[in-house]
């Protein structure tokens, strides 16, 4: 996202061969940062080269990859003793599974497989548009780029990134389902999805609506908050970790490191601090959407099919919630050994007897 604001908005005494040198470099910084960036930054490069009039202005995007290609190239070459050997490579992964994974396909990405994206999708565990409802916003929301019917007469000539935004999105998620780790191990939520979040914005306020906004935002809060405050490394094994894993770990007395823990507050009472930042960020954020709420809204006032898509999204809220309530993994012994395992991990850390006795219990019933 960033890599964009070279290109748009560095001063015009700014040379066109700086502007696009910061941009190419920005890019590799992601790609150097976090290799499943790569389909986006791919398409932002497609982006940054199509506005680019210039033969000066390609060499200088192309040339500020190098740098950090060649620091790459380094640390491969210190770590594996060879340049072009990368951490993902099958020799030298340190299990055997991750081993066979890696070795199929390029470095385990094959084809996309459908089960696999509609994982990272829909799934409580990993999907994005289940754990971030509002993110659905986007789809009305890049077809009125596409079209110019913003709300904003500043966005309506857009169609350009809009096209690239979808590409990115398309390209990210068929590149992870085709990765036999999609699921990313222990996490919350599509972690190999991280990069398109930022850029998915931009359609989701375009389309946005407060009533249906808030609905699904707030989906979203019960779940990222509690998977952020307690414990947001689920295990891969539990279907529905928010209920089975999270909410387990807090009742136990288990918090992650937070603003409070590090100034002293231990418990609930850690958590303080951010819920005071939150609520000053939600006030100042209610009053800057409330300065633009009246002409936004009777823009899309006249779109009447945005009205039905925002019914399809709440009806997609309250299955959400539907899901949480009902959905259970099956029993397993090897769940029960790995909520031990994190809460004997969280006793040794903060000496809290629930914790210790929530192990001994998960323990028994492993057995």
């Amino acid at each position: 996202l960033v890599s964009l604001w070279p290109k748009n908005r560095l001063p015009e005494e700014a040379t066109l061969t700086a502007r696009a040198f910061a941009t190419g470099f920005l890019i590799s910084l992601a790609c150097f940062t976090v290799y499943t960036s790569v389909p986006v930054a791919g398409t932002i490069s497609l982006f940054a080269l199509i506005r680019m009039n210039r033969t000066s202005e390609r060499v200088a995007f192309v040339l500020a990859f190098v740098p950090l290609f060649l620091t790459l190239g380094i640390y491969n070459w210190v770590c594996f003793d060879n340049s072009f050997t990368l951490s993902y490579s099958p020799s030298v992964l340190s299990t055997a599974e991750f081993a066979g994974d890696h070795s199929r396909g390029f470095f385990g990405i094959s084809f996309p497989n459908p089960i696999w994206v509609s994982l990272l999708l829909f799934s409580p565990a990993r999907g994005l548009f289940f754990q971030m409802p509002f993110y659905l916003l986007a789809v009305p929301g890049l077809w009125m780029l596409f079209k110019g019917k913003t709300a904003l007469p500043s966005l309506n000539d857009l169609s350009l990134e809009a096209k690239i935004i979808a590409l990115s999105i398309v390209a990210n998620v068929l590149f992870v389902g085709s990765f036999r780790g999609w699921d990313g191990g222990w996490s919350f939520g599509p972690r190999y999805l991280s990069s398109l979040l930022p850029i998915m914005m931009l359609p989701v306020a375009v389309a946005f609506t407060p009533r249906i906004f808030a609905f699904l935002l707030f989906i979203a809060v019960c779940q990222i908050g509690p998977a952020v405050m307690v414990f947001p490394h689920t295990p891969e094994t539990f279907w529905n970790p928010l209920v089975e894993n999270i909410l387990p770990l807090y009742q136990a007395g288990y918090f992650s490191e937070n603003l409070g823990t590090w100034i002293g507050i231990q418990g609930v009472k850690s958590l303080i601090p951010i819920f005071v930042i939150t609520a000053a960020f939600c006030l100042r954020l209610r009053s800057l959407l409330s300065s633009s709420h009246d002409h936004t809204l009777k823009a899309r006032s006249e779109l009447s099919w945005l009205s039905k898509w925002n019914f399809l999204c709440a009806v997609m809220g309250i299955s959400i919630i539907l899901t949480l309530a009902f959905l259970k993994t099956p029993e397993s012994s090897l769940n029960h050994q790995l909520m031990a395992r994190v809460a004997i991990d969280g006793y040794n850390e903060t000496h809290v007897d629930e914790l210790q006795q929530f192990a001994k219990s998960e323990f028994e019933k492993s057995e």
